[in-house]
């Protein structure tokens, strides 16, 4: 439309179409649910390493209870062997290189016992920790 003044004039109508802001709403549903998946398997690899974890610890708390009883018995034996040879070194049968000989190996053995006892005092500890048990701490003078 034109006036005789050579003004124009005009009319315009505008409608919005919210055709992008669903494609937008789509796409972030779909970016949660892919984190949410992802997350999902996250936490049963980390569920998983640590089912592992503890079977590991389990199996270590049997090994030290075994080297445990088995430097027990090392120790009764090293302790037998040193009283045989220095009741052996009183009478004159053996020189003190051989009753040194075996001294060191009992204090060998004792050594072994206390090293055992310790791994299986962690183990255990380790256990306990996992079954969600307290840390006691005992102090003996």
């Amino acid at each position: 439309m034109t006036d005789r003044n050579q003004i124009g004039k005009g009319f315009s109508i505008g409608m919005s179409i919210p055709f992008y802001s669903g494609l937008s709403r789509r796409s972030s549903l779909q970016r949660a649910k892919h984190n949410y998946q992802s997350s999902k398997i996250k936490y049963q690899q980390t569920e998983r390493a640590l089912y592992n974890e503890i079977q590991h610890a389990l199996q270590d708390l049997k090994s030290c209870t075994q080297r445990y009883r088995i430097a027990v018995q090392r120790e009764n034996f090293s302790t037998l062997s040193y009283n045989a040879a220095r009741k052996r070194y009183e009478q004159g049968l053996i020189t003190i290189i051989d009753l040194n000989t075996t001294s060191n190996s009992l204090l060998e053995a004792k050594y072994d016992v206390l090293r055992a006892r310790l791994d299986y005092v962690m183990q255990k500890r380790m256990i306990d920790f996992y079954q969600g048990k307290p840390l006691q701490l005992k102090i003996e003078n």
